[in-house]
């Protein structure tokens, strides 16, 4: 029987930070156990956004089950270490190819100029891609129209 669950192996081979476990003491108390659990917690959500957002992004990048992708002239946001709500929003000027032939890098247009990105940190809007799905729906549904009507 095939695992679903696949955790990808750069994940698993990564070692755990050695002073964060949550090992009570026989001195530990409330008092010292708050800072620590906070510290363990902080971790836990540093590794979470490093390590397994990023392969999972990776992963469906490779399967090819990623429908979106990353155009010139797209409205995206940079991945900050803020609220995502605060996240800056730019403009995809040009695209920068790997040796592989795949999107490794972008150049984008923020508020200042131009700098460059890596596309492991931008995020596309989802209404874009919805935005342009209807309006080339709206277009195609008045192009039969005008082809039945014509017909007549």
């Amino acid at each position: 029987m095939e695992n679903k669950c696949h955790i990808p192996d750069l994940v698993q081979a990564l070692p755990y930070v050695e002073e964060c476990t949550l090992q009570p003491g026989v001195n530990d108390t409330t008092h010292e156990s708050v800072p620590r659990q906070s510290k363990f917690l902080k971790n836990f959500i540093k590794r979470w956004k490093q390590e397994y957002l990023i392969s999972l992004k990776e992963h469906y990048r490779y399967t090819g089950r990623n429908t979106r992708s990353i155009n010139v002239g797209a409205v995206v946001q940079i991945h900050d270490d803020v609220s995502r709500v605060n996240w800056t929003l730019v403009v995809i000027d040009k695209l920068v190819y790997g040796k592989d032939e795949l999107t490794r890098s972008t150049i984008i247009r923020i508020k200042n100029g131009v700098t460059s990105r890596p596309i492991s940190k931008l995020y596309t809007l989802e209404l874009n891609s919805l935005e342009v799905e209807t309006r080339a729906a709206q277009c195609e549904a008045k192009k039969r129209i005008k082809t039945w009507t014509n017909a007549c």
